[in-house]
């Protein structure tokens, strides 16, 4: 994986990272064409299942919060789609975020998807997606 600065300067453009969560699977299209409609466009794609120790990593952040555990349950309960985005405009993702979850979501766990809210964890989040798991 790419350095933190060489991951940030690469392009221009904003790098972004978001995942469909499971049970949304059937709204990728839609979902990548409304971030499309954006100028936000995948650029690395990858479907998984997370493993509790991943998702765990994922949502450290959140470790003190009361949904923690059952959010770590929840992502690693089946497949979930991980994506490397690159914002070719102005587009606030975290805005965008809010419409697709008011379309799909069903509550505020089973929300349809997540995105990181800062360069820093894009970088950090994207690393523990795409890792490969050591064998």
């Amino acid at each position: 994986m790419k350095s933190l600065a060489e991951f940030i300067t690469e392009s221009q453009n904003k790098r972004e990272f978001m995942i469909i969560k499971p049970e949304f699977l059937q709204y990728r299209n839609e979902i990548i064409e409304f971030l499309k409609q954006h100028n936000i466009i995948p650029i690395q794609e990858l479907r998984k299942t997370l493993t509790l120790s991943e998702a765990k990593k994922l949502y450290k952040p959140h470790s003190k919060e009361d949904f923690y555990g059952n959010l770590c349950k929840y992502m690693s309960s089946g497949d979930s789609i991980g994506f490397i985005l690159c914002n070719y405009g102005n587009a606030n993702l975290l805005e965008l975020k809010d419409q697709i979850r008011d379309k799909y979501g069903v509550d505020e766990m089973r929300n349809a998807i997540h995105s990181s809210d800062s360069g820093l964890n894009v970088y950090r989040e994207s690393k523990i997606y795409f890792s490969t798991p050591k064998a």
